[in-house]
């Protein structure tokens, strides 16, 4: 045991007063590292993930702050975005923007919200994407899929997604 103990001691003992506190000064950046700039890095990630969709989204037309049931109809819509984004980059595809539509019912009253979703990249990777968008969220459906491939040789499509995202009356 004390040997062992004497195999440890001996590199630091021979790193000297200079080398200890620079040895202390490595393990202090990697516990502010850890500890502080990793935490804060995620945050930034997030904030920029959160302006690029802002800057994609659109405010609804026609939506005050005084309707309630419309900005609640609004965030839905915003929140389900969100998860596209989010599902079509895991999937590999890019895209871009994408646009939407309030969709009113014959009553006058919101009903659903019509999704525009130009996305590039492989076969596997849209119908995968298409396929968990669907699964995770049963109030959407799919209205039609364009593709076209460019060239015959290209291995990605330029897809067009047109979701439908039923809307259900607040109470």
């Amino acid at each position: 045991m004390a040997m062992n103990l004497d195999r440890l001691l001996y590199p630091v003992l021979r790193l000297g007063w200079a080398g200890a506190v620079g040895a202390g000064l490595i393990v202090a950046a990697l516990v502010l590292d850890a500890g502080v700039l990793v935490p804060l890095e995620a945050e930034r990630n997030a904030l920029v993930e959160r302006n690029a969709l802002a800057a994609v989204v659109k405010p609804v037309a026609g939506v005050r702050p005084g309707q309630p049931a419309m900005t609640a109809h609004a965030e839905t819509a915003e929140a389900t975005l969100r998860r596209l984004f989010a599902a079509a980059r895991q999937a590999g595809l890019s895209l871009d923007q994408g646009d939407y539509q309030l969709g009113l019912g014959q009553d006058g009253r919101p009903a659903r919200y019509q999704f525009t979703l130009p996305v590039l990249g492989a076969y596997p990777a849209i119908r995968g994407f298409i396929a968990q968008m669907l699964n995770e969220d049963p109030a959407l459906a799919l209205g039609a899929v364009e593709m076209s491939r460019p060239t015959i040789e290209d291995n990605e499509l330029d897809a067009t997604l047109h979701f439908v995202l039923y809307l259900k009356e607040a109470r």
